[in-house]
C-alpha cells in the first residue's frame, strides 16, 4: 500500500505533528498561568519596584521560604537591640561625665588648708620653716587634729617626736615642744633628763611658771639648830612642763618638770627625800642673755 504525503506532515486531522503542537501550546500556558481551586489562573509573583526613597527594601519581601523569613526577622531583632545598647551606652557616658564633674566641684568647695611636711622630717630634729609647707587638701582626706596654715609659724623650732615623710599632714602628737604636743622625750636635749617636782603656792612661786620659762633648783633641808639649809642643787633649769601638761600654769598641789643633767636629776631626787625643793623664776632677759647655758 501506498501512502500518500505531502511536505512531509500527515493529512490525517489530528497527526502526529498537530498534536505534538497542541501538546507543547498546552504545556507554555501552563507554565504561564498557575489555576486557582476555580480554575481562574494567577498571574506568577513579579519582583516588587524599587523605590526610590532612602528606607530599604523590607527583607520579608524577598524571603522564599519560612526559613528566609525566620532569619529576616532575627536579623532586625538584632538590628533593633544593638540600636538600643548604643543609645544606652551613650546615655550612661553623658551621666557619668556630668556626675564626675559634680563630684570634683564638690571636693573642690570643700578644700582646707593643710599644713604639711615639705621634706623627710627626722625624729629629734629641730623642726624649720623651709621644712614646712601648706596645700589645700579635701576636709574628708584631713587626719585628726591636723594644723592649718595659721599654726605655722608656732610649729617652727618643735622637734619631731618621729620620722615624718614629706607630704604628711602635721598634727601636734607629731611635734614636741608646741601647743597641744604630747611627747616630752622629743622635747629633750641630746644628754638631758626630765624631772618632775610637786610644788605648792610657796616654793612653786604661787603658780607663776610656765613651760620654757627658766628657774632655779633650790633645796631645802631641815638642820639640828631648827633653821633650814638652803643649796642650790641647780643654777638654771628648763621648765618643759607645768602643772599635767605642757602649756599649764603649776598650781597649789600641782607639779613642774625641769630638763637638767643625769647629776643634777639624781641631785633633786636626794633633795626631795631629804627636805624640800623650792624654785625661783630667772628673768626672762637674764635666761635670753644667758643663752643655752643651764646647770
Amino acid at each position: 500500500m501506498i501512502e500518500a504525503r505531502t511536505n512531509g506532515v500527515s493529512p490525517r486531522p489530528g497527526g502526529f505533528a498537530a498534536r505534538a503542537a497542541r501538546g507543547a501550546d498546552h504545556r507554555v500556558a501552563r507554565q504561564g498561568e498557575m489555576p486557582t481551586s476555580k480554575g481562574a489562573p494567577i498571574p506568577p509573583p513579579t519582583a516588587p519596584a524599587a523605590t526610590t526613597g532612602s528606607a530599604p527594601p523590607d527583607p520579608l519581601l524577598f524571603a522564599k521560604g519560612p526559613q528566609d523569613v525566620r532569619r529576616a526577622k532575627r536579623l532586625a531583632l538584632a538590628a533593633a537591640l544593638s540600636a538600643a545598647v548604643a543609645v544606652a551606652a551613650v546615655g550612661y557616658g553623658a551621666w557619668a561625665v556630668v556626675s564626675a564633674n559634680a563630684q570634683v566641684d564638690a571636693v573642690k568647695a570643700d578644700l582646707a588648708p593643710t599644713l604639711v611636711a615639705a621634706t623627710n622630717i627626722a625624729a629629734g630634729d629641730t623642726v624649720s620653716l623651709d621644712q614646712l609647707e601648706v596645700v589645700e587638701v579635701p576636709r574628708s582626706f584631713r587626719v585628726e587634729g591636723a594644723l592649718g596654715a595659721d599654726a605655722r609659724e608656732g610649729v617652727v623650732g618643735g622637734r619631731a617626736a618621729v620620722d615624718i615623710p614629706s607630704g604628711a599632714q602635721i598634727a601636734p602628737g607629731l611635734i614636741a615642744g608646741i601647743a597641744g604636743g604630747d611627747h616630752l622625750a622629743a622635747a629633750l636635749e641630746a644628754g638631758m633628763e626630765a624631772v618632775t617636782v610637786s610644788v605648792d603656792t610657796e616654793t612653786g612661786v604661787a603658780g607663776q611658771i610656765r613651760a620654757f620659762d627658766t628657774v632655779r633648783v633650790i633645796a631645802v633641808e631641815p638642820a639640828a639648830s631648827g633653821e633650814s639649809v638652803l643649796t642650790t642643787v641647780c643654777e638654771r633649769a628648763l621648765v618643759v612642763s607645768a602643772g599635767s601638761g605642757q602649756g599649764e600654769l603649776a598650781v597649789s598641789g600641782g607639779s613642774v618638770t625641769i630638763a637638767v643633767s643625769p647629776e643634777e636629776a639624781d641631785a633633786v631626787r636626794e633633795a626631795q627625800y631629804a627636805g624640800r625643793v623650792s624654785f625661783s623664776l630667772v628673768a626672762l632677759a637674764d635666761a635670753v642673755g644667758e643663752g643655752g647655758e643651764r646647770g
